[in-house]
């Protein structure tokens, strides 16, 4: 649930709000090899992944998040 709460909360930030994030997460937790993060490469989906994407985007109840937006903001106090 944590985790959905904060992918939910990257939707509504800037590129340079993200940026600061992800630099306080690789700056905050160490990590095994510190290039790890330069090294992650970017993988095309699968088309099972580009499926479940489409559902995602067409409205598939299966595929709704379990906590809107709406309520995200409201428990954070988040004012656009």
């Amino acid at each position: 649930m944590i985790k959905e709460k904060i992918v939910t909360l990257l939707d509504f930030m800037t590129e340079e709000q993200a940026k600061i994030i992800l630099e306080y997460i690789q700056d905050t937790f160490e990590l095994k090899q510190k290039s790890t993060w330069v090294n992650i490469e970017e993988d095309m989906p699968t088309p099972e992944e580009i499926e479940i994407i489409n559902s995602y985007y067409e409205g598939d109840e299966d595929y709704k998040p379990a906590i809107t937006h709406e309520q995200i903001k409201k428990e954070y106090n988040i004012r656009e």
